[in-house]
Order: structure tokens, then C-alpha cells, then sequence
């Protein structure tokens, strides 16, 4: 992950920008700009006190904030869209604290979450463009991999199980 470390009063600056210098007119401009100022006002805060969801919001907003250029990685990756971001946030809100994944960048344009249980099982969600849901893991022997919507900020089922399975 290519994220940056920023000092509070950068963060501070960013999020007053985001909250009084909007000029947002779409209704995802609008959103990403509610969640960006939220989460840039919680990512000031000491990292003791942080819940897990805040810090999975903080890192969403050092993803955007470092990829949503083309090329962002020096190789060719795509840019991190604003309706990805929405996407991503509307799944991490249906998940409870205790089920937050990793969160990383895909050279793809999409958002990478990753959850792990010892050394064997593996379970990677990937949210792309038009709130596609590509999901892949691995449980002992066992593979599973498909794609999914997500529908309303709800949490395709199959995806669901499988998160609680690994949780």
C-alpha cells in the first residue's frame, strides 16, 4: 500500500477544504465528501484511541487521496474512482467492527479487502466500478471465487458467509 503519513494539522487543513470548500454537485461527490470530511477529522486522533472502524475509514481516505490518479504506482495502475470509495464504504458500513478487513489499493482501479484465520484460509474481496463484487478465498483445501453486486449497501449473501467463516 502506497499510503502516506501526514501531520495533524495537514489532515486538519485537508478536512476544513473538504467541509467548507466543497463545490460538490452529484450525488456521489456529495457522499465522498461527507465520508472523506468524517473520516479526515477522525484520522487526527492518537491511533490508541481509534476504533477499528475508524481506522479502516482512515485508511480508505489515505487510498483515495494517493490513488485516485492514473498511473499511481508508477506502473500503470488505474485511478481509485469516487463511486469505488462510495462502494467500498457502503460494504465496510453493513460489516460489524469485529469482521473489519485489511485494506489495500489494486492496480485494477478497485479496492482490495483481505481478511486471514491462521495460515491456511484466506478469504479477498475486491470492489470495482458500478459496485461490482469480485471474491476469491482459500479455506484449507477448499477454493471458492465468484462475482456478486452489491444491492442497496447489502452484502451479497454468499460474500457474507464467507467473511463469517473466516472471521
Amino acid at each position: 500500500m502506497n499510503a502516506i503519513a501526514l501531520q495533524a494539522k495537514t489532515w486538519r487543513g485537508i478536512s476544513d477544504f473538504l467541509t467548507e470548500g466543497s463545490r460538490a454537485v452529484s450525488n456521489i461527490s456529495k457522499a465522498v465528501d461527507k465520508y472523506s470530511s468524517e473520516t479526515l477529522i477522525h484520522a487526527t486522533e492518537p491511533v490508541s484511541s481509534k476504533s477499528l472502524r475508524q481506522k479502516a475509514d482512515a485508511d480508505l481516505a489515505n487510498i483515495y487521496y494517493d490513488c485516485s490518479v492514473e498511473n499511481w504506482d508508477d506502473d500503470g495502475a488505474i485511478e481509485i474512482t469516487a463511486g469505488v470509495i462510495v462502494s467500498t464504504l457502503k460494504f465496510l458500513r453493513a460489516l460489524p467492527d469485529s469482521q473489519l478487513p485489511e485494506i489495500g489499493p489494486d492496480p485494477q482501479g478497485e479496492i482490495l479487502l483481505s481478511w486471514y484465520k491462521g495460515d491456511e484460509d484466506v478469504f479477498s474481496v475486491s470492489i470495482g466500478e458500478n459496485s461490482r463484487v469480485a471474491f476469491a478465498g482459500l479455506f484449507g483445501e477448499s477454493e471458492v471465487r465468484g462475482q456478486e453486486h452489491l444491492e442497496n449497501g447489502n452484502i451479497p449473501i454468499d460474500v457474507s458467509q464467507y467473511i463469517q467463516r473466516i472471521s
